[in-house]
């Protein structure tokens, strides 16, 4: 989505969060998906689950609870030749896959100058 689109969803939320140019905004407007992942640890192994369903596993007995960590996370896009694309990785995020609050990643063309003179890869 856009940046202002992001910004707009972000007010009718309720939040004066300003997208920088170096931002970009994933979600739907309903919520649905999001980044946000929690660590649930059972009896029967490690399970890696969104946040939003972590009260389903209340009745279970919990051994542990700590996120999985999904800042820094990628955000890629499929290409149309099948390869994959780094769009961003996870910067940070109100709530869940609540509506009109989508993730904020930061955008990997924006520093993609800086990334080249660091690494001196470039890309084709």
């Amino acid at each position: 989505m856009e940046n202002p689109v992001c910004q707009e969803m972000f007010r009718t939320a309720g939040h004066s969060k300003v997208i920088l140019d170096s931002f970009l905004c994933a979600g739907y407007a309903n919520g649905q998906k999001d980044s946000c992942e929690a660590s649930v640890y059972t009896k029967d192994g490690n399970i890696c689950i969104r946040f939003s369903e972590l009260l389903r596993y209340r009745e279970r007995q919990i051994l542990k609870y700590g996120g999985c960590g999904d800042s820094g996370g990628p955000l890629v896009l499929q290409r149309p030749d099948g390869r994959y694309q780094l769009a961003g990785t996870v910067s940070h995020g109100i709530k869940c896959a609540a509506p009109y609050l989508p993730g904020v990643y930061m955008r990997t063309q924006y520093f993609k100058p800086w990334i080249t003179s660091i690494t001196g890869v470039t890309s084709p």
